[in-house]
């Protein structure tokens, strides 16, 4: 029979036999399995017939042919292997633990207030509704007093509600202080399956330039609503 209506025949079978094997009907997955052979057997004479029978010129065109179409497949493996290798193995960030989310922490001086601040930590790894805690240093570089006020913003910004920070309700600093204080930072609820990495901008206000940016006060602008204890 000729080869190419044996590799008809052969790939008739095989959807045939996908499509018992896929209503559930008994032995059709061996059914499946000798089909495929069947016509992984077909397919390669077929094509060695095929080469030997061929010109140079054509033969090199069935190899580039050949070439361009395992690139593209291996393209579309890529997806499934990086899976499989990257998050099975844990090289990469959260692939062993997907519920660990790493946070990198920033630390600001609102409107080019004239505070330093330092944090003892700028990366911390939280799971669900858990909390850490860092030491914030801050260090007034006026002639006069402060009355300040700490606050964070998220990156992603979608975040911001499940962050909590628990700070001092009044930070007040004398001309030329420094002082170091500790400060609480957590994730409310659980952590999304597919977040392994986020930012947080602390910054530090002054309590004196609120209601600057309208009608509204600056603070509650930021954030939407009042605050009670330093608890966010």
């Amino acid at each position: 029979m000729v080869l190419h209506i044996q590799a008809l025949l052969s790939t008739v079978s095989m959807l045939l036999t996908m499509l018992l094997w896929i209503n559930g009907v008994s032995f059709s997955g061996l059914m499946v399995a000798v089909s495929a052979l069947v016509l992984s057997v077909v397919l390669i004479r077929w094509a060695s017939e095929g080469f030997k029978s061929a010109t140079p010129v054509s033969r090199q065109g069935i190899f580039w042919g050949a070439f361009g179409i395992g690139m593209f497949v291996f393209s579309y493996a890529m997806v499934p292997l990086y899976h499989i290798l990257c998050h099975g193995s844990g090289s990469i960030v959260g692939g062993s633990n997907p519920n660990t989310l790493e946070v990198n922490i920033l630390p600001m001086s609102y409107r080019a207030l004239p505070v330093n601040i330092k944090l003892s930590k700028t990366n911390i790894s939280l799971v669900a509704n858990d909390e850490k805690l860092i030491y914030v240093t801050l260090e007034n570089k006026a002639a006069k007093s402060i009355d300040a006020h700490l606050t964070l913003a998220s990156q992603p910004r979608t975040l911001k509600p499940s962050f909590g920070l628990v700070v001092p309700d009044e930070i007040h600093l004398d001309a030329w202080q420094r002082t170091t204080f500790p400060i609480a930072i957590k994730f409310k609820g659980n952590i999304p399956d597919d977040l392994f990495q986020s930012s947080l901008l602390i910054f530090i206000q002054d309590k004196s330039d609120v209601g600057q940016l309208g009608k509204s006060s600056a603070w509650q602008k930021m954030h939407g609503k009042r605050y009670k204890d330093g608890v966010v």
